[in-house]
């Protein structure tokens, strides 16, 4: 047993001995291929990393201010945000085209009554009605023709003068008034 242990460190110095040492340039080679895979995994971990959190208070802040501007707008309805009306014409104005209507609606009851020798039942026989004009038959021979606006009242009961409504047809012709 004593020669086996004396064998083994004589074996072993001449297996040292047989073994080839590398070159410098071949391990240079290894160590840049090591250098370059270590550069290509790094490279590709990055690529996969996660980007970064933004911190959560300047969103938080952004949410409510823009809640809040949608509340605002929803519910106040701000007068800055809708169109100005225009303003409302004078009433002398608004009455004179009230009258103009009726005036209108009455020529074509009196253009009907013309033709078939009586008063039409409902407004639509003597033909198309005036937008705002309501005609109400009293009787055979009689008639109301009312005319409204949004301040404006006009009423022609037939058998009155209509001198009221032509002037008030002469004023919007001449003074193209809209």
């Amino acid at each position: 047993m004593h020669s086996e242990d004396e064998e083994a460190p004589a074996q072993k110095a001449e297996e040292r001995a047989s073994l080839k040492l590398s070159s410098e340039m071949e391990r240079a080679s290894a160590i840049a291929s090591v250098l370059r895979h270590q550069a290509e995994r790094k490279e590709a971990q990055e690529a996969v990393k996660p980007v970064g959190k933004k911190p959560l208070l300047p969103q938080l802040s952004a949410l409510a201010l823009s809640t809040a501007a949608a509340v605002y707008v929803w519910f106040g309805s701000p007068g800055w945000l809708g169109p100005a009306l225009p303003p409302l014409p004078p009433l002398e104005v608004e009455g004179a085209h009230v009258a103009t209507a009726v005036y209108l609606q009455t020529q074509r009851i009196e253009g009907y009554r013309a033709r078939n020798g009586r008063l039409p039942a409902f407004l639509e026989e003597a033909g198309p009605g005036v937008p705002g004009v309501r005609y109400a038959r009293l009787d055979a021979r009689t008639y109301r023709v009312q005319g409204q606006d949004r301040r404006v009242a006009v009423t022609y009961t037939s058998g009155e003068p209509m001198d009221s409504l032509v002037a008030a047809v002469a004023r919007v012709l001449s003074r193209g008034d809209q």
